[in-house]
């Protein structure tokens, strides 16, 4: 996804990670100060890698 955003010119990825939810914890990665990417998990690297995968395929046109 860093190279994807890179060469569409959106900079370096920044992740946010909510407090633990019931159902786990959010994550959102943003790209050029928008969103691009959310992602819930069990753990803050889980959300953080679903919400990569989230944004790769919003950028690549798959989502």
């Amino acid at each position: 996804m860093q190279e994807l955003a890179a060469r569409q010119g959106l900079g370096a990825p920044e992740y946010e990670v909510s407090a633990r939810e019931p159902e786990g914890f959010l994550a959102w990665v943003a790209l050029g100060g928008k969103i691009h990417g959310r992602g819930l998990g069990l753990s803050k690297k889980e959300a953080q890698q679903h919400a990569a995968k989230a944004a790769f395929a919003q950028l690549s046109g798959e989502g």
